[in-house]
Order: C-alpha cells, then sequence, then structure tokens
C-alpha cells in the first residue's frame, strides 16, 4: 500500500480550506481509495477529473499507471505540482474538465485510455456526454458519482429512476456498480452517499443509427415523464398520419410512457422515424 496522508493534514499544511462551488470532497480512506483503483484494467493510461490532493492519483502512479490529471483549483494545482515533481509518467493541467479536449489529453498514443473521476454533482451529466463524445475512444470510465445519480444510471425501465440520463448513457456503455461509499469515506463529510460507476464503452449495447435523432426522441418522450407517449411525440415534425405510422411500424403502443420503453425499443422508434422523411420544420411546440 502507498504512503497515505489524511487529506485534512495536506490542506491544513498549505493554508487551503474546501471550495464548495467547485463540490471539493476527498476521499480520506486508504484501503477504500485502494480498492477503488483494482478495477482499472491493466495496460491503460489514465485522465484524471478533478485529483484534488492526489489520493488516487498516488494509488495510479505507484501502479505504473501513465497519469493525466486535470485540475481546476489553482490551489491544489500547487500542491499537486509539489507532491508529483519528478514523476515521468505525471502530467498536470490545469484546467475545467469540460473546457478540455481529450485528444490533448493523450499521454501515451498506443495505450487504451481509461477515465477515473470523483465528479461533482453539478457536472456529471456534461461529462458524461463528454466521455461518449469524446474523439480519442474512452475504453472505460470509473467514476464516483452521488448515489441518487448512480441509481439512475443504473436503472431500467418501469423503474422510477429510469429516466433520459439512464437511456442516453446506456445506450453506449455497459454499466456496472463497483461499491457504495458512506459520507465517512469523503473529508469534508458530506450530506450524501456516493457509488463508484464503472462505465464500458467497448461494446455498446445498441447501435444508434442517428445519434441527434436519437437523442431528440429520448428527451421529447420523457418531457413530461408522465404523459403518454402519443402526447409527447406530438412534437415531432410529423404529420398525423407520420406519427401513427411511427408507433404502428415500431410495434409500440402510443398509449406506452417513456419510462416503459426498452433501449431497443428507443433504437427502433428512431430507425422508423428517419424513414418517414420528417417535414422540413422545426418541432411543433
Amino acid at each position: 500500500m502507498t504512503h497515505f496522508v489524511h487529506p485534512k493534514t495536506i490542506l491544513e499544511r498549505a493554508n487551503i480550506r474546501p471550495r464548495k462551488r467547485w463540490g471539493q470532497n476527498f476521499l480520506c480512506q486508504p484501503l477504500l481509495n485502494e480498492k477503488i483503483i483494482d478495477a482499472v484494467p491493466p495496460k491503460v493510461q489514465i485522465i484524471e477529473i478533478g485529483p484534488g490532493v492526489g489520493a488516487l492519483t498516488q494509488i495510479l502512479l505507484a501502479r505504473g499507471y501513465p497519469v493525466t490529471a486535470v485540475e481546476i483549483d489553482p490551489l491544489l494545482v500547487g500542491v499537486l505540482q509539489e507532491q508529483f515533481a519528478g514523476q515521468s509518467d505525471f502530467r498536470l493541467v490545469q484546467a475545467d474538465i469540460l473546457q478540455c479536449d481529450f485528444t490533448a489529453l493523450v499521454h501515451e498514443v498506443d495505450l487504451p485510455l481509461v477515465v477515473v473521476g470523483n465528479l461533482p454533482y453539478y457536472i456529471t451529466s456534461p461529462i458524461l456526454a463528454q466521455l461518449i463524445d469524446s474523439p480519442v475512444p474512452v475504453q472505460q470510465a470509473l467514476v464516483l458519482v452521488q448515489r441518487e445519480v448512480g441509481e439512475r444510471l443504473l436503472a431500467a425501465p418501469g423503474t422510477a429512476n429510469y429516466g433520459i440520463l439512464s437511456v442516453l448513457v446506456q445506450a453506449y456503455a455497459h454499466i456496472t456498480l463497483k461499491m457504495r461509499l458512506n459520507p465517512g469515506a469523503f473529508y469534508p463529510v458530506p450530506q450524501v452517499e456516493s457509488t463508484v460507476i464503472s462505465l464500458d464503452f467497448r461494446h455498446p449495447p445498441v447501435t444508434i443509427p442517428d445519434k441527434n435523432a436519437f437523442t431528440m426522441l429520448v428527451k421529447m418522450a420523457f418531457n413530461p415523464r408522465r404523459k403518454m407517449l402519443r402526447n409527447n411525440l406530438k412534437k415531432l415534425p410529423l404529420t398525423v398520419n407520420q406519427l401513427a405510422m411511427l408507433f404502428q411500424e415500431a410495434n409500440i403502443e402510443g398509449s406506452r410512457r417513456a419510462e416503459s420503453l426498452s433501449l431497443t425499443e428507443f433504437v427502433r422508434l428512431t430507425e422508423v422515424f428517419l424513414t418517414l422523411k420528417p417535414l422540413n420544420q422545426p418541432p411543433r411546440r
């Protein structure tokens, strides 16, 4: 096991206080930190989002992974520079991850890319979208998220947590719950529980015929959540007859709600929609 220093000690030495604006809660249980990194496959390179004081970074480097760490907080950048000075496999980028081009972050061209990070709640969805759209293929993401987000990512059709986020991420990755973390695993102690989620992007569960059309249909189908599909999808640029044909050819009852549809059914709706030659106008409001 690597030498562990509690994040509170590191922060106090540097005269730094955790900042709520960036959702800073630092992992503080060394055995859990090691167990998290056990889920990283061998022979990959790492982009670490929000390394904080380097709790996971230290373990990754000790196990031989090349790491590019992206940290937005300039005060923590100073801590990381001092802690990992002289480490040839470590690169540090001070930036907002949402403004980064993953192509520029790649450390080793010949190694598959795995993303690791403790994701702040308020940017979890945009980061997941960024991973899906990355110009550099991401093999896997191992992320810490609030329990509520983890439940939505893992939710099955017909359950209360199944929604837009579930469909739009499950369509591109196989998602696995690795572990649950109680608030005591962090400093400062948050008011919520967290989960460690693995997203494997190598073999998507379904084939999306057109990403923009698929995303539009999913968002429209759930808006609002409790209405039937035939009401929500009236906003599509289709005639009344075409809308009826959409449900008929997709073999989906218009009286169903979006929360009951599987990934395969959303794909089928998209495929049929693309054959209907939609009207050359924006969706009706």
